[in-house]
């Protein structure tokens, strides 16, 4: 098999696999907001930001390691199955200790049997056979995807069951167990391969691990400094509502957004020591917006109808529809970020990314705890919005350094797409408060869809006519049309004729 079909075939599977369990999460997140309570959802965003935080810490760069070796010999396998198994024990005999300290720190007493039964989880990573790897290394990815959908389904089958119930946060806890366990299981059923306690390389691995340490610390940060300042200052069904929307934004996002964006890192790669790769860069984050744009707006002029269909009771997540309207514009900036930064990564500019998510790390704590012990919520989710855009335009700067993109021609291009994706949402709200009257939030969200997307491909069309001999990125995208109404024009024109044949 080539190496392009290897790729193909790969990247196949993996994105059924994200698919499948995002899909699957998804589904199950929204039964369960229809059966348990905002405060349920709160209590278990509290307990999943401890256990990730301590999981962390263990991050020892395992797959990094074992997959950056040519030919990784079985002492270096087992050495890394060992340290793996001896770090995440020792961080669930941690998470087992200070469930009573951390129960206090949050103010939340029911968190203290919840951390304690949730602290096996780093256990059960750590005994899972680490032929996984192996796998991914020789891009099996097939036997991956089917083990992962088997600890899916049966899961969210588990806690579905238990929600229906018992009816409060356990159900959470009993998916989150059973998918680590039955993925244990599997690991060892399913591969030949069996590790055998091993510390010969040690040395070797552990010098290797401590960026990767370093740079999962900031990731979360990044992810979850949110959160753990709200903490404080809020209450856990306020921080359920919050982490519910946080859930509806990224689901969004990865199915609508980050198969054409994965889609584009190969093939960039392939261009970035080429001559035109610069203008395929300002090319393909023009494209990216143009996509991501709609899919805000759209999440934005229909956040109420949202929050009704998928969660069921507006009045149990009220606050929701408030936290979704203002947190929307971050799918843009978050976009954007990570596909420049994939970009920075192929041009091996690692240690600057190191820096920028230390920046954005330190600077989103301590501006997100300021808002909060200065003003109130909703200053501190408008402030998350201001620090995004903030650290968007530190991002393209540095893009600007780095590639030698014309940073007016990218910041143009940029902002008349986001222009007209604020026309578009004005006419469509005009339309839906001036001729649509209906009850039904399906159905307002079906035409809000239909009549937003007409007025934006409209704007759009006429835009690209209008600005295509002053920029090349609209005139990119005036060929696009053009060339697909010919095609469309070449179809009709040849059906009557395949018709005729085919009689």
């Amino acid at each position: 098999m080539s190496f392009f079909s290897r790729i193909l075939k790969s990247s196949f599977w993996i994105t059924l696999s994200k698919l499948l369990n995002r899909g699957l999460a998804f589904f199950c997140t929204l039964i369960l907001a229809r059966i348990l309570t905002p405060d349920d959802f709160g209590i278990i965003a509290l307990a999943t930001i401890v256990t990730a935080f301590f999981e962390t810490l263990g991050q020892l760069g395992t797959k990094e390691y074992l997959l950056q070796e040519e030919a990784p010999s079985k002492e270096d396998i087992d050495t890394s199955w060992t340290l793996q198994l001896i770090t995440k024990i020792i961080i669930s005999i941690i998470i087992f200790s200070s469930s009573g300290i951390l129960a206090d720190f949050f103010n939340t007493q029911d968190l203290e049997n919840l951390i304690k039964v949730l602290s096996i989880t780093p256990t059960l990573q750590g005994i899972t056979n680490i032929a996984f790897i192996l796998e991914i290394k020789k891009s099996n990815f097939k036997i991956i995807t089917k083990i992962e959908s088997i600890a899916k389904i049966s899961s969210v089958i588990i806690t579905l069951t238990l929600a229906m119930i018992f009816k409060n946060y356990w159900a959470f806890v009993a998916s989150i167990i059973s998918y680590h366990f039955i993925i244990l299981i599997l690991s060892y059923t399913c591969f030949r391969y069996k590790p055998t306690f091993n510390l010969l390389k040690a040395n070797n691995q552990i010098s290797f691990s401590k960026w990767t340490l370093l740079k999962g610390i900031t990731n979360y940060i990044n992810n979850k400094s949110d959160i753990i300042i709200l903490t404080n200052f809020t209450s856990t069904s306020f921080i359920g509502n919050y982490n519910i929307c946080q859930t509806l934004l990224l689901t969004a996002k990865e199915i609508a957004i980050t198969p054409f964006s994965d889609a584009l890192n190969p093939e960039m790669a392939k261009l970035i020591n080429t001559s035109n790769h610069i203008d395929k860069i300002s090319k393909s984050l023009f494209s990216l917006t143009i996509i991501t744009v709609p899919l805000t707006s759209l999440i934005y002029i229909n956040a109420e109808n949202i929050i009704e269909i998928t969660l069921g009771d507006l009045d149990k997540w009220k606050n929701a529809v408030e936290i979704l309207y203002i947190l929307t514009p971050i799918i843009i900036t978050t976009i954007i970020i990570e596909e420049i930064t994939d970009y920075l990564t192929l041009m091996c500019k690692v240690k600057f990314l190191f820096i920028f998510e230390a920046f954005t790390a330190s600077t989103y704590f301590f501006t997100l705890y300021y808002i909060l012990t200065t003003t109130d919520i909703i200053y501190f989710l408008h402030a998350k919005i201001f620090l995004s855009f903030l650290f968007f335009s530190v991002i393209l700067i540095a893009l600007r350094r780095f590639s030698k993109i014309s940073l007016k021609r990218l910041i143009l291009s940029l902002t008349s797409v986001i222009i007209i994706g604020l026309v578009s949402i004005g006419s469509t709200i005009f339309i839906l408060h001036s001729f649509v009257n209906t009850s039904f939030s399906l159905i307002e969200l079906g035409l809000s869809v239909s009549i937003y997307s007409i007025i934006y491909i409209i704007n759009l069309s006429l835009s690209s006519l209008i600005l295509r001999n002053y920029s090349n990125d609209w005139h990119f995208l005036n060929s696009v049309f053009i060339n697909v109404i010919r095609e469309a024009f070449n179809r009709l024109e040849r059906a009557p004729e395949h018709d005729k044949n085919y009689k």
